[in-house]
């Protein structure tokens, strides 16, 4: 997969616009893993000597901007939107309420949540704008967890290149194992936060009795 992309992306140009559009269509249920494309993109922008802020700057803005489209359309269409064809593909009535029940329980952190489930992600941003909650909230949650992820697997693929850029068709594997190693990381730091939380709770019915 990760060969055919380098192949699809040839060139200066497509090597930055390419993986922009295809972080765009993934907000939209776009079926190709976001970390595969932006592991690409620092592959591609190692290979045509672009800066790495550059790149990771540029695929973070995507990632963003497509984040950003699917609350606006919840804010602007609401549910109306998966009575649609388009809509009803790209959007559950079962999994909405899911998601509607996690930010009323969880608030803000659930979009923090969401960028790093896929099955999940767009139901959660889409429902974020049918509640109508504050979009600067949401920008700020969702620009966060994208500030972890982007410019991680952008730099993996930076430094990727120069040790598979002979045999790129090893980098699936690679793909998978750095995939295996961040959702590990994630849900540990979940864990530990949530852990933190609970002892702050405990600390404060303590200091109340």
């Amino acid at each position: 997969m990760v060969d055919d992309l380098i192949n699809q992306f040839s060139g200066p140009v497509l090597a930055l616009v390419g993986p922009f559009l295809f972080l765009l269509l993934c907000a939209f249920g776009f079926p190709m893993p976001e970390d595969i494309i932006l592991i690409v993109a620092g592959l591609l922008g190692e290979k045509y000597g672009y800066p790495f802020l550059l790149v990771a700057s540029i695929t973070y803005t995507g990632i963003v901007l497509g984040d950003s489209c699917i609350f606006w359309m919840g804010t602007k269409i609401g549910r109306r939107l998966i009575q649609t064809k388009f809509g009803s593909i790209i959007l559950k009535e079962k999994t909405l309420k899911k998601a509607e029940s996690a930010i009323f329980r969880y608030g803000s952190w659930v979009i923090f949540g969401a960028r790093f489930l896929p099955g999940l992600r767009t139901a959660v941003f889409f429902s974020s704008g049918t509640l109508k909650f504050p979009f600067w909230k949401f920008l700020l949650m969702d620009g966060l967890a994208a500030l972890v992820s982007a410019p991680l697997f952008v730099f993996v693929g930076k430094t990727a290149w120069h040790l598979y850029q002979k045999n790129t068709s090893a980098l699936d594997d690679l793909v998978v194992q750095v995939k295996e190693y961040f959702l590990v990381g994630v849900a540990g730091a979940f864990v530990v936060a949530g852990l933190i939380y609970l002892l702050l709770r405990f600390l404060k019915k303590v200091r109340q009795s």
